[in-house]
C-alpha cells in the first residue's frame, strides 16, 4: 500500500508541476486530479481514504510552497 501511495503522489506532482507542458491551460488543483486519476491504476490500488488523504497533503504542501515563494 505504501508503493502505491507512493506512486500516486509522483504522478500527481509530476502533473502539478509540469501541467503546461502537460497541455493544461489551468494548473490542476485537488478536485481536478480526484476527478482525473480515479481511473488510474494507482488509484484504484488504494483504499479511498488513502488516496483521498494523499492527494489532500500532497495539495496542501503545494499551497505551502507557493505562499513562501511569494
Amino acid at each position: 500500500m505504501c508503493y502505491a501511495t507512493s506512486k500516486l503522489w509522483n504522478v500527481c506532482n509530476y502533473e502539478r508541476r509540469h501541467y503546461k507542458e502537460l497541455g493544461r491551460e489551468k494548473y490542476p488543483d485537488w478536485y481536478y486530479q480526484k476527478k482525473e486519476h480515479k481511473g488510474d491504476l494507482w488509484y484504484r490500488q488504494l483504499p479511498s481514504q488513502t488516496a483521498q488523504e494523499t492527494r489532500k497533503q500532497l495539495d496542501k504542501a503545494w499551497r505551502s510552497f507557493l505562499i513562501l515563494k511569494i
